[in-house]
């Protein structure tokens, strides 16, 4: 690696942010929590490697694969890199997978303990994502009345409101319609009102509907090949997926009108 392409990278500023910006958020080998991340020696080398540049000012390396035992610092390393995307001016589309089912739902369960019960919030928006359709029904109730069971136990004057499936197209595939219904039914089970995206009804703690706002995407289209019918067109990106700046605002409209009807009197 020329040592020319590690200093004109930007490595070094992706290492600052990290250890100016995130912390540790358990006890570990990193050190204890709500301490700051310092990274090793290593992981300023391999990240000086990783983000170098050529003379062109062009990356010098655009897909990466990067190996590491059991407790050397890659969860640590991994979120701080993906951080630095989320917040990097130039914008950069992040994705963290699980290896399996398994360690995906340990990192759902963690969350709870670490970014939802320490900060004892009056209201919560309990809301999984569009890659959490898979495997049986029975699994995803059975894992949404755990959790449901524990965040009712550990924040009982909490008021939750749980946000059903989420589908960037007004004709949802079966997996998304039963992942929907499945997860109101155990919402209702555990006493928390129900906001549903794919046919915008709002249910109160008891199941029962209390208003209806429509389905909150309508048209198949996206941003490059619309379709003419339906907010799609503008509200999805052109990789069909995700919300574009005006999704993001047209949906948090419709969570703000959804709440509105189901919060108490």
């Amino acid at each position: 690696m020329p040592a020319a392409d590690v200093r004109r990278g930007d490595g070094a500023d992706v290492a600052d942010f990290i250890e100016s910006l995130c912390t540790v958020t358990k006890d570990t080998f990193a050190g204890p929590s709500g301490s700051p991340l310092t990274l090793r020696d290593w992981q300023h080398q391999l990240l000086g490697h990783l983000f170098s540049r050529r003379k062109d000012g062009r990356r010098r390396h655009r897909v990466a694969l990067i190996g590491e035992p059991r407790k050397n610092g890659k969860s640590g390393l991994g979120a701080g890199i993906a951080l630095d995307g989320l917040f990097d001016r130039t914008g950069a589309e992040v994705y963290i997978c699980a290896g399996d089912k398994e360690q995906a739902r340990i990192v759902f369960g963690d969350r709870i303990t670490l970014d939802v019960l320490p900060y004892s919030p009056d209201r919560l928006l309990i809301w999984g994502g569009y890659n959490d359709t898979t495997g049986s029904q029975s699994a995803i109730g059975t894992a949404a009345a755990s959790l449901y069971s524990m965040l009712k136990t550990a924040l009982p004057a909490c008021q939750m409101y749980v946000i059903g499936c989420w589908s960037p197209t007004g004709s949802p595939g079966a997996s998304i319609t039963n992942t929907d219904a499945t997860l109101k039914a155990a919402a209702a089970a555990a006493g928390i009102p129900f906001i549903s995206p794919i046919t915008g009804a709002c249910y109160d703690a008891t199941g029962a509907l209390v208003a209806t706002h429509g389905p909150w995407i309508t048209g198949t289209g996206k941003v490059g090949s619309p379709t003419g019918v339906g907010n799609a067109d503008t509200w999805i990106s052109s990789d069909g997926v995700h919300p574009t700046d005006t999704g993001h605002i047209g949906l948090s409209r419709r969570i703000t009108a959804a709440i509105t009807n189901l919060m108490p009197a």
